[in-house]
């Protein structure tokens, strides 16, 4: 970073300030070269958690959290809205995973042979990594390369699997809310 009376001065600012700080610069032109106001990381996160939040609103993922009584109205209303950001946080973390795993889950019925490479290669990356001392760098080397290789070949057919399933409007709003949570 450079400084000096040449150079603006970044100032990071929590939500609050900086919306003041953006106010006060479009009201003093001058001022804009000399600062640059930055918005905290932690701002940043509950502003991509909350325009998450409005996109699940309506894709009937807070639904299913309050019929399955995994969190109350008022709660649901603080993920969504990001009032509670830890539990925003999880709850979209949560989310992810599920509908992940659900995902995976059905993929694999369909192919249980990539199932088998897949645990074939990762029981490969355990073993070369529990030889103790004598762990040879190229037999871990080895075992990753198959396991990347191996993780290739599932994700195209990953995504082959999830064109034709997308003719199915049930299976088209769940992976839509997997994607949501993936974007964020």
């Amino acid at each position: 970073m450079a400084v000096g009376e040449d150079h603006p001065t970044v100032i990071t600012f929590d939500m609050a300030l900086y919306e003041k700080v953006v106010q006060l610069l479009d009201a003093r032109p001058d001022l804009q070269q000399m600062v640059v106001p930055r918005l905290g990381e932690l701002h940043v996160i509950m502003a991509a958690l909350r325009a998450l939040g409005a996109s699940m609103e309506t894709s009937g993922i807070d639904d299913a959290w309050m019929e399955a009584d995994v969190y109350g109205p008022a709660t649901t209303r603080q993920i969504l809205k990001c009032t509670h950001y830890k539990r925003a946080l999880h709850a979209h973390i949560y989310s992810y995973v599920a509908l992940y795993e659900m995902a995976l889950e059905e993929f694999f019925k369909d192919n249980p042979q990539l199932k088998y490479v897949c645990l074939k290669a990762t029981e490969g990356v355990e073993a070369a990594c529990s030889e103790g001392k004598d762990i040879k760098a190229e037999s871990v080397k080895q075992v990753n390369r198959t396991l990347l290789e191996a993780t290739a070949e599932v994700i195209t057919a990953f995504q082959e699997w999830e064109e034709q399933k997308s003719q199915h409007a049930m299976f088209k709003v769940m992976m839509s809310g997997w994607k949501q949570s993936c974007s964020s």
